[in-house]
């Protein structure tokens, strides 16, 4: 009763009271918002696999041009079956890609001579909370696992070179996000917003308010 009464006087009142007013809210969510938090950011995270580089990479790769640390990935990488390795006439060892490598590579979009191995997206598994930071946004606590891992993702070897591999496929994760409601639905934020982005992005996004008939 007392979250449905707060969310009519802040349709009723000025915007200062209004956010106020969020700000005391419960931070308890609704089974359809839950879904709705859920959706967003698993659209977001379905374009942003989680990739081994930071920076995409190349191949054939010379092991003379690659520090220890990428050879001993590398290396993994070969024990996987998604790279071959052999030696150069200046016996450095070069690194390719086989047949199931050249399948589970990830080309870059903008140049596809380059690219990275990615295991897995994050999948929202649940919203433990919710509550309004602005007017218009909304920090999202959730949880979450890494789906779709490919099978070389598992090899002992690979999470040895890489253990954030491990770490991520071990889960599940709790994170936050900030979500934007705009005329367009809710939309992870690229990064937390500052008061005043918070206050522009306002005015394009839509007021969030819940009327309840026979309440």
């Amino acid at each position: 009763m007392f979250l449905k009464s707060v969310r009519i006087v802040c349709v009723s009142v000025s915007s200062f009271l209004c956010v106020a007013a969020f700000s005391g809210c419960s931070s308890t969510t609704a089974p359809r918002e839950s879904a709705d938090y859920a959706r967003s950011i698993n659209r977001y995270f379905q374009g942003r696999p989680m990739c081994l580089w930071s920076e995409s990479a190349s191949f054939p790769a010379d092991s003379s041009d690659a520090d220890q640390e990428q050879a001993r990935g590398y290396d993994a990488l070969v024990s996987a079956g998604l790279l071959t390795r052999k030696q150069n006439r200046n016996n450095a060892a070069v690194y390719d890609l086989t047949a199931a490598g050249r399948a589970a590579f990830d080309h870059d979009i903008q140049d596809r001579n380059t690219g990275n191995f990615c295991y897995g997206r994050r999948k929202v598994t649940g919203i433990a909370a919710a509550r309004a930071d602005s007017r218009a946004t909304e920090l999202v606590d959730y949880q979450y696992t890494v789906s779709e891992a490919p099978a070389w993702a598992r090899n002992a070897a690979v999470q040895a070179a890489f253990p954030q591999i491990a770490a991520d496929l071990s889960g599940p994760h709790s994170a936050q996000a900030t979500l934007l409601n705009t005329t367009d639905g809710w939309e992870v934020a690229e990064r937390p917003l500052r008061p005043s982005d918070r206050e522009r992005a306002s005015t394009l996004a839509k007021m969030k308010a819940v009327f309840t008939p026979g309440s």
